[in-house]
């Protein structure tokens, strides 16, 4: 028999202040919005965010507003909403995900709990025996020898943790006189979503031809691809390694549909400025 696990949804205190939960609490309905929101994560803490009735079915509107006890007509206003706002996304074979609640679940097994409970009590009461034995000479010797030890020990980290934050101090500097195809290549990384093989990367990278003159087009490029519905779909799966897309020059492969697609996206972007993180 399997041993049995019990799963909490961590919500941040300010949960019910961020500016997406807000903004759903002012459209019409939108305590009833945040609840089936709600309701749905609870759902799925147990596979990691992802939502599906079984392999072979997904969840309809009609399914999620049975099992929520919520108005149809809510759940369709609800699954719109919290895809604009990145909440939820629906993956090609019907398979809902919720992006937030991957971090936000805490889990334990019965007997995990049983032993934690144990480890506690047997704390709090070895914390109530009286120390009334006395140490012979060479305990009490040993145990300075120990102290002596423990003292080096820290001193040698604090000094090591010196030595960290004046690196830290100085990495400013450092960064302003970096080569410019290492500047020029940070931020390329920075941007790009998939983080394989740095390394590799900035070799191929540094070696690109007029490199100076074709970064802007670059980066423009790959703004609008990370937009793209091929980067997008399942959770980026088909974007390729960043060796890949530098050695065949994949920023020219952007097509008009991306560049029409980005601009929408632009457009939702600016409409929910002020609400969205």
């Amino acid at each position: 028999m399997s041993e049995k696990h019990y799963y909490w949804l961590k919500l941040p205190k300010d949960f019910f202040k961020r500016h997406d939960t807000a903004f759903l609490f002012s459209l019409p309905n939108g305590h009833q919005i945040v609840l089936f929101y709600l309701e749905l994560m609870t759902e799925s803490i147990d596979h990691d965010g992802e939502l599906r009735f079984s392999e072979e079915v997904p969840y309809s509107e009609e399914m999620l507003a049975s099992i929520t006890h919520t108005d149809i007509e809510i759940v369709k206003t609800s699954m719109k909403t919290l895809q604009d706002l990145k909440l939820i996304e629906i993956d090609e074979n019907g398979t809902i995900y919720l992006k937030k609640v991957k971090n936000m679940v805490g889990y334990e097994t019965k007997w995990a709990e049983k032993k934690r409970v144990y480890r506690e009590q047997k704390r709090q009461s070895e914390d109530n025996v009286p120390n009334v034995s006395a140490e012979c000479p060479e305990m009490s010797d040993k145990r300075k020898s120990q102290s002596k030890s423990k003292s080096k020990r820290q001193s040698k980290n604090i000094k090591e943790t010196n030595v960290e934050k004046n690196l830290a101090e100085v990495s400013p500097i450092v960064e302003e006189v970096l080569p410019e195809d290492e500047k020029m290549f940070l931020e390329f990384w920075e941007m790009y979503p998939k983080k394989v093989d740095k390394k590799g990367s900035f070799r191929a990278f540094k070696n690109i031809p007029k490199l100076k003159e074709v970064f802007p087009g670059i980066m423009a490029a790959l703004e609008i691809q990370k937009q793209s519905e091929q980067w997008t779909k399942n959770h980026g799966q088909f974007i390729p390694n960043p060796t890949t897309y530098i050695h065949q020059e994949r920023w020219l492969t952007v097509s008009q549909a991306d560049e029409v697609q980005a601009k929408i996206n632009e457009t939702v972007k600016q409409n929910y400025q002020g609400f969205l993180f």
